[in-house]
C-alpha cells in the first residue's frame, strides 16, 4: 500500500489512540511499537528517533494535520497527546478506502445505495457520492447507486460519520436474468 507520509502519520496517531497509548518520549514510543497490533509502524517511528531533521519533519506534519483539523491537541493528566476528529475520521476512512481490496458478490448479487439527502447539505451529499466512486459504485440514478463489490460496512461507517442515515437505504439485491 502507497501511503502519503500524512497519512501514515494520522493511520499511527489514529492507531495509538484506539490502543489508549500514551508516552512521554520517543524511547517509551519505540517501546511501545514492541505492541503487535502496532508493528507496522515501527519503521516510521525508528526514523524519527534515529534522524533529527526527520524528527522536524513529524513535528512539522503533526502540526499541519492539527491545523487541518484532522487531529486536536489533548491534555491528559500528567502528558499531553492527540484526538482524532470527525474530519479526521473521514480522511481515515477515505484512506483505508482507496487503499483497500474489495471482495466482488457471487452469483449475480449487487449492493444498491439510495439515498435522498436534502439540498440544505448538499456539500455532504457530494462527499458521499465521491465516497461511493472510490468504493467501486456506478451511478444508475442521480440518488441510485449499485456496485458488485460487498462493502456495506464501509458504506454504514460513511453513514455513521457524515450522519445521513435517515436519508440513505442500503439493499443486497440479485440479478434477475
Amino acid at each position: 500500500m502507497d501511503y502519503k507520509f500524512s497519512e501514515r502519520l494520522l493511520l499511527l496517531v489514529a492507531d495509538a489512540i484506539d490502543f489508549n497509548l500514551n508516552f512521554r518520549n520517543w524511547r517509551e514510543f519505540a517501546y511501545i511499537m514492541d505492541n503487535p497490533k502496532l508493528r507496522h509502524h515501527r519503521e516510521l517511528v525508528e526514523e524519527f528517533i534515529k534522524n533529527r531533521r526527520k524528527k522536524q519533519k513529524f513535528y512539522s506534519a503533526l502540526n499541519n494535520l492539527k491545523r487541518r483539523g484532522y487531529i486536536q491537541e489533548q491534555v491528559f493528566k500528567d502528558s499531553r497527546g492527540y484526538l482524532v476528529t470527525s474530519k479526521g475520521e473521514f480522511s481515515l476512512l477515505s484512506i483505508k478506502i482507496k487503499n483497500s481490496k474489495k471482495q466482488k458478490f457471487h452469483g449475480g448479487k449487487w449492493l444498491m445505495v439510495f439515498f435522498d439527502i436534502p439540498e440544505k447539505t448538499k456539500s455532504t451529499r457530494e462527499l458521499f457520492r465521491k465516497q461511493l466512486c472510490l468504493l467501486g459504485f456506478e451511478q444508475m440514478q442521480k440518488s441510485v447507486w449499485v456496485s458488485q463489490y460487498d462493502t456495506r460496512k464501509e458504506i454504514e461507517d460513511i453513514i455513521k460519520i457524515l450522519k445521513i442515515s435517515k436519508f440513505v437505504k442500503i439493499l443486497k439485491v440479485e440479478k434477475y436474468k
